[in-house]
């Protein structure tokens, strides 16, 4: 595998559910893999309630696939939706509080959730010794230089971002290939139109994946300020820009 930097925007618009999106374009990425994958059972981490799922086990219908997620009410639906899967166990379980054993899987993945870790390099370390010899860790998350429409609507109305920190790809990646793994990437943009700040706020929302601060999150009325102002700037729009980071690490050594 090669390091690769791609800055040209793919779909620059698009529409819909930021998870679903993002699920859609990881399960794309994971296709070319899915003959090289070797024998062992699956984990998916902070599975939601499974946009990424349903293609994981298209992918892999034979398959033992074990779902984590640290909201109970995510695993309580995402059981409820996948109760006919037969190879499938559920955990109640945080990535960042409980690694899985070494060398356990052969294929971790995780969709629109590294972000909210509160050390994403650390844990996709640990997460890598999880992986079996050649297994293969692929994640999605939005890098560090989304939102700016959301950044610059703040600056210039003197409101507070409080967007929570996000990775930067090129510190992980460094980070990643100090390990016995081989680390690629792929990034680009895609700016996805909402109806209203405040429907962006509630898609980017829900338990551990609030793309707001813990400690500081938007009132009422700061929304409706956002919303009002940046549809007078951008021609009535609220589009979002996203920077897409997608992250294959395949384990090659102990």
């Amino acid at each position: 595998m090669s390091h690769s930097n791609h800055d040209r925007p793919q779909n620059p618009q698009d529409s819909g559910h930021p998870r679903e999106h993002s699920a859609r374009r990881l399960a794309k990425s994971l296709e070319p893999w899915r003959f090289s994958i070797p024998a062992g059972p699956l984990l998916e981490i902070g599975a939601g309630s499974g946009s990424f799922t349903t293609y994981l086990v298209k992918l892999f219908p034979e398959r033992s696939v074990t779902i984590t997620d640290p909201d109970r009410e995510n695993i309580v639906q995402h059981k409820a939706r996948f109760k006919h899967q037969s190879n499938m166990d559920w955990n109640v379980q945080d990535a960042e509080e409980e690694t899985p054993p070494e060398k356990s899987y052969a294929l971790i993945c995780g969709n629109y959730a590294a972000h909210t870790f509160n050390n994403p390099a650390t844990i996709l370390t640990e997460l890598c010794k999880s992986l079996t010899l050649d297994g293969l860790l692929l994640i999605s998350f939005p890098g560090e230089d989304s939102f700016q429409e959301w950044r610059s609507s703040c600056l210039d109305l003197g409101i507070p971002y409080t967007g929570r920190p996000l990775p930067g790809t090129e510190p992980l990646v460094i980070h990643l290939s100090m390990g016995p793994v081989q680390v690629d990437f792929y990034e680009d943009q895609t700016t996805i139109y909402f109806d209203s700040f405040r429907q962006f706020l509630t898609q980017t929302s829900g338990g551990s994946y609030n793309i707001q601060k813990d400690k500081r999150e938007l009132t009422p009325d700061e929304i409706d300020l956002l919303t009002n102002h940046w549809k007078k700037t951008k021609d009535g729009k609220i589009g979002v820009t996203y920077h897409n980071v997608f992250l294959a690490a395949k384990r090659i050594g102990e």
